[in-house]
């Protein structure tokens, strides 16, 4: 994790946060949980 660590976190999956929910199903909760 050294120069090229911010490329690797650009693209790591735990720099966005969990994957966006599918659209038309729950995309007006797109910055909030899946937790139902």
């Amino acid at each position: 994790m050294g120069s090229s660590g911010r490329s690797e976190a650009a693209r790591a999956p735990q720099f966005y946060g969990p994957p966006a929910p599918p659209v038309g199903s729950q995309s007006h909760l797109h910055d909030k949980p899946l937790a139902v």
